[in-house]
């Protein structure tokens, strides 16, 4: 039978000697806080603190004979979470006079966060974790966000994990384990809007003439702007850009798998050198067209898709 795991005190900034109660966490860390800090944070502490509280055994009486646990004389409340999650909760609830607040490394500190704020009503770390989690490094995981998003219903950042969402494939699903608190219809319906989209972004290069349009944009905007033995012409005889139909050949497969990310792929790249070598002017001038017209589709496709009334409903 194993031994009861004595608990230890954590350090700063939770070790403060003026703190009137301690958080003790579900892995025996205690945390030295502030009562005040908390019921200003969470009316869960609040409540909890508004209630008659125990005193701390007497001198002639053993702490044994008392219902709640003492620690140096302060209350000692228990609470079901470790000491990680704690400290990144329990550390915003500190001013920064005390100490800087932690920062939301990770998407598992930001769902902890979230969890926490929500069983605590702590709607202002409700908001901290919210905004960190619609940041862009977050972001560059989608999937991930979209699925911490629909686990605790935040439908503003479920939509623009949405969004991100369109710039990746999802044929190839990523094994992670945020997906293990979404239902199957939440994903369902990303894959059906993702489907559509797509489909609505390569009706948009196939029937509607934005090819054409854009073509002539092109060819209009970009000019040859020098001359030399080694370059061959940024356009052919008939006035085209010598890259235009590398890219209309790359880019209308992709567009249905990544519709708002028509990005410059590495084989398109590798085309470009080849049209262009060895002059780095007109390659450098393909590169930089490419790049704008590809920016220009994506708004373009957006535009497209609202006419289509293209909408995600997600059930929160």
């Amino acid at each position: 039978m194993s031994t009861p795991t004595e608990p230890v005190d954590a350090a700063f900034p939770f070790n403060h000697p003026k703190a009137d109660v301690i958080i003790r966490s579900s892995d025996q860390v205690d945390l030295r806080m502030f009562r005040l800090l908390l019921s200003l944070a969470s009316p869960v502490f609040e409540t909890t603190f508004a209630l008659p509280q125990p005193q701390p055994p007497s001198p002639i009486h053993s702490a044994s004979d008392s219902n709640s646990d003492f620690k140096d004389g302060l209350l000692v409340v228990h609470l079901s979470e470790d000491s990680k999650t704690l400290r990144v909760f329990l550390g915003h609830c500190l001013p920064v006079t005390i100490a800087n607040k932690p920062e939301l490394k990770t998407l598992e500190d930001v769902a902890a966060m979230l969890e926490l704020s929500t069983k605590y009503e702590a709607q202002e770390l409700e908001k901290k974790a919210r905004k960190a989690l619609a940041g862009p490094q977050f972001m560059e995981a989608p999937l991930r966000v979209f699925a911490v998003a629909c686990r605790f219903g935040l439908k503003p950042e479920a939509m623009a994990a949405v969004q991100y969402a369109l710039c990746e494939p999802l044929t190839d699903i990523p094994d992670v384990k945020e997906m293990e608190f979404i239902s199957a219809r939440d994903f369902g319906r990303l894959q059906n809007y993702h489907t559509r989209y797509g489909a609505a972004a390569q009706a948009l290069l196939e029937s509607t003439g934005w090819l054409d349009r854009a073509r002539r944009l092109v060819v209009r905007d970009y000019h040859e702007v020098h001359t030399g033995s080694v370059c061959k012409g940024y356009k052919d005889d008939a006035g085209i850009p010598r890259w235009w139909n590398a890219y209309v050949e790359d880019a209308i497969p992709r567009v249905q798998v990544t519709p708002c990310k028509v990005i410059l792929s590495e084989k398109l790249k590798r085309t470009v050198n080849e049209i262009y070598a060895p002059c780095r002017s007109c390659e450098y001038m393909a590169l930089e067209a490419i790049q704008q017209l590809s920016c220009g589709l994506q708004t373009a496709v957006g535009v497209f898709a609202k006419t289509l009334q293209i909408k995600l409903d997600l059930g929160f």
